[in-house]
């Protein structure tokens, strides 16, 4: 072992701050769900595919809980070698000594099962052949392509590590060593683990209360403290239509006797939901969309959240279409619908219209994820339907809104185009002004997002932003990472394609300190003082989640030149391939053996092919804001999420959760499509 621990003392400074140690704390042969599941669950399945009570090697895979057929198999034969079972089929009590020796307190024992596996003919040796059998298994199971075509090459290279004089083969001895390396379990690690687990149990104990009272308003006291801001521009939004509502009411029932008489209560509701709708008709259309001019920028980034604008722009959408509702309603109701009039005709075409587009901008719809229905759904019926909606509607609201039951009054005196007029007049200014001085470019083909084309021209300036003086780029909506410079800490988790927005983060974190350090030396300031500069940022986190080693390829360039130029490590990567098996499973172990020797040659990841060293199966988000919390306490860190929304609410509950039991304050950002 001293030999292993001077190869490790050796090794390149990873980025990632992988444990290093020499001890097996923990190798399981099969995942922790199943061992979990105990015996019980493999006797019953035993009991459905046993026939005359044997089960048969096929189904032993699906006994014991495990999907790789072709690993069970072999672990399967490594079980059978050591008990000296000549057939293919066991009973109910050998299945439970194979099962005693799989999930068995002997971590030695497990390694020497896994050492079995390997070594078919139970020789004590492994020879080449062996270990490209198990590479090519191993790479197959977590669907590492490259690394399965390059079986050979790997192979040769763990006999030239392993087996220096040319033997032409390896101890099991020597092997066990190099699984140590590679593993790298320290010996503190199980106890790390308990203490997150019970600080975690802690954390779950200190919100629940045996007083439903006391726990219904610490849970209000967290929601308003989450959501403050939220809560004030709702309660003021409602409180405005619900005045507005009044008046109007208030009006028609005191002021317009002669049409109380005739409509009565009804036509002083219908007046009511009309202000309303009039009112959120202007408010969705300048606030959430107009974007060019100071007033509703200052509004869109300093009263609601970015990633919030959408979500407003949703509540106000359907508060018009429930004011448009009531009003249709109230009139239907008075007995005076007058639908051959003008006011009746443009009346319902709104209304249909109304209800065409918010059902197309469903997210089930929006996406297109209606099978045979696809054609009619998508994106571009979206686009389209909302743009139809801006032309049309707002001109038959217009035109509506000249015609009045009962009551006759000149043109200037009504209301409707007051409501309209400036929203309108900056909506088409902005329409203007995106049209002229501009480059088109077309995408004819593949599976787009206009979000992450957005994100790829957002990278594109970074890179060639010396080249042009100025490029303004038009989104279908502002961005959530934009906020990211106003953070000293900022934690960036992207899954997928989700990458492209983080990556254009990275490269202007590490210019804009490029250009900070460049300016404190010509001043002869060597302190580094983050004061100085406007731009606040630090210290970055970047984990990037991918199912498939593949993805990994798209910005490999870049994440290798921030690498380069990061001296004082302010961006940590952590790149995490969810098809392959957790660290510590013996379906990955020859992968992580793999890795090592790779990183420790050139300090290049074999999965990725990066300086990044990837990480096995699906982040531990608990650890990861944990982690970043007791790095930082009494800070601010902000959290940028993009990607697919299945992560969105888990990294949302863990920000509120930490900055209300630790110094630490996460503010998450999320960009989901």
């Amino acid at each position: 072992m001293e030999a292993v621990a001077a190869a490790l003392r050796l090794r390149r400074v990873d980025r990632s701050k992988p444990a290093v140690a020499q001890n097996f704390m923990e190798f399981k042969l099969i995942s922790e769900a199943e061992i979990g599941k105990g015996w019980e669950a493999v006797q019953e399945r035993f009991d459905r595919f046993a026939d005359n009570g044997l089960l048969h090697c096929s189904k032993f895979g699906q006994c014991i809980g495990m999907s790789e057929q072709e690993f069970a198999g072999e672990l399967f034969d490594a079980l059978a070698r050591r008990r000296n079972i000549s057939g293919d089929s066991i009973s109910k009590a050998e299945l439970y000594e194979f099962w005693d020796q799989i999930v068995g307190t002997s971590v030695d024992s497990r390694v020497q099962i896994f050492l079995d596996i390997i070594d078919k003919n139970a020789d004590g040796r492994i020879n080449e052949q062996d270990l490209i059998e198990i590479i090519s298994l191993s790479a197959s199971i977590n669907k590492l392509s490259k690394i399965k075509e390059q079986a050979e090459e790997h192979a040769r290279e763990i006999m030239a590590e392993l087996d220096p004089s040319n033997k032409g083969y390896i101890e099991l001895e020597d092997m066990k060593s190099l699984l140590h390396q590679a593993l790298g379990n320290s010996p503190f690690r199980h106890l790390l683990k308990r203490h997150l687990s019970l600080e975690l149990s802690t954390l779950e104990s200190s919100s629940s209360s045996s007083y439903p009272l006391r726990r219904w308003c610490r849970r209000a006291h967290y929601f308003l403290e989450d959501n403050w801001r939220h809560v004030c521009l709702m309660l003021t939004w409602l409180s405005v239509c619900a005045g507005f509502f009044a008046w109007k009411f208030l009006q028609y029932r005191h002021h317009h006797h002669d049409v109380f008489e005739v409509m009565g209560y009804c036509v002083c509701v219908a007046k009511g939901s009309a202000e309303t709708l009039k009112l959120n008709m202007a408010l969705v259309l300048l606030l959430p969309v107009c974007r060019s001019n100071t007033i509703t920028t200052w509004f869109r980034t300093r009263v609601v959240p970015v990633n919030d604008t959408v979500n407003l722009h949703e509540v106000i959408a359907v508060g018009a279409v429930a004011g448009a509702g009531v009003h249709t309603i109230s009139h239907l109701a008075c007995g005076f619908p007058r639908l051959k009039g003008t006011e009746g005709w443009t009346g319902m075409v709104m209304l249909v219209l109304m209800v065409v587009a918010s059902t197309l901008a469903t997210p089930w719809l929006r996406r297109a994820r209606l099978g045979p229905m696809e054609w009619l759904t998508g994106h571009e019926a979206f686009w389209y339907s909302h743009h139809c909606f801006v032309l049309v509607v707002y001109v038959l609201l217009v035109v509506h809104g000249q015609f009045r039951y009962l009551t006759h009054v000149e043109w200037y005196n009504k209301s409707t185009w007051m409501y309209l007029a400036v929203p309108m007049v900056l909506y088409a200014f902005e329409r203007l002004l995106r049209w002229s001085n501009v480059l088109q470019v077309e995408l004819l083909k593949g599976p787009w997002h206009l979000r992450l084309i957005t994100y790829a021209f957002c990278l594109f300036t970074i890179w060639v932003g010396a080249s042009f003086p100025k490029v303004l780029i038009e989104g279908p909506h502002g961005l959530t990472s934009q906020d990211y410079k106003k953070y000293d800490i900022v934690l960036l988790i992207s899954l997928g394609i989700g990458v492209t927005a983080m990556i254009s983060i990275i490269r202007d974190i590490m210019n804009n300190n490029i250009k900070n350090l460049e300016s404190d030396l010509e001043s002869g300031d060597t302190s580094n003082n983050p004061v100085s500069s406007s731009f606040h940022t630090r210290r970055a986190y970047f984990c990037w989640i991918n199912h498939e080693e593949a993805s990994f390829e798209w910005f490999r360039r870049v994440i290798d030149e921030v690498a380069e130029i990061d001296m004082h490590g302010t961006i940590e990567f952590r790149n995490y391939c969810t098809s392959i098996y957790e660290k510590g499973e013996a379906r990955s172990a020859v992968i992580a053996v793999l890795q090592s020797l790779k990183y420790a040659k050139n300090g290049v990841d074999i999965i990725s092919g990066s300086r990044g060293k990837t990480h096995f199966a699906t982040p531990n988000l608990y650890n990861v804001y944990n982690r970043i919390a007791r790095k930082h306490p009494n800070q601010r860190v902000g959290v940028f999420y993009c990607g697919a929304p299945v992560l969105a609410n888990e990294l949302r509950v863990l920000a509120q959760d930490f900055s209300r039991k630790t110094t630490t304050k996460f503010e998450f950002h999320k960009e989901c499509f």
